[in-house]
């Protein structure tokens, strides 16, 4: 699987780790569920026949192909909490296949940085010129304490 993340509903389906997250809770999908969520988000759309998931799925052939398609798309509707007979993610079309037909959310987009004018200079404050500080305090500490002391035994 590919490192890519797909939002949709609330939901989070991450393909490297192969969970999917919603509210808080993860749920790590098995392989064939993965796999059929990846090709019906890849067509999104799209009508997915059961040809091609199962191809996808056995590329070497398996005897019981049927009952291990509805398997896993049973598994997939199930941690999802969608229902086939009214669908809220995946649409069964008898005979033919299946639809993914829930909206992607949009990608969050980062924070960006405030651009500046070319031509901007910036204030004493802003490059740490000016620290805020009388001259005399900026002095070594060292001095700054003998001062102090020195004067504390005068008086």
């Amino acid at each position: 699987m590919d490192k890519r993340e797909v939002r949709f509903d609330g939901w989070l389906v991450s393909f490297d780790s192969g969970e999917i997250s919603k509210d808080g809770k993860t749920h790590r999908l098995q392989d064939q569920p993965l796999q059929i969520l990846d090709e019906l988000l890849k067509r999104r759309g799209e009508v997915v026949t059961r040809e091609q998931l199962i191809a996808r799925l056995w590329p070497t052939g398996i005897v019981e192909f049927d009952t291990g398609l509805n398997s896993a798309m049973r598994k997939l509707r199930i941690a999802l909490g969608d229902d086939a007979e009214t669908p809220r993610y995946i649409e069964t079309l008898p005979r033919k296949g299946y639809r993914f037909i829930a909206p992607l959310d949009p990608e969050p987009t980062s924070p960006s940085l405030p651009v500046l004018p070319v031509n901007y200079v910036p204030t004493p404050y802003e490059t740490g010129a000016v620290i805020g500080r009388r001259a005399s305090d900026r002095r070594a500490p060292i001095k700054r304490l003998a001062w102090g002391f020195g004067s504390l035994i005068v008086a």
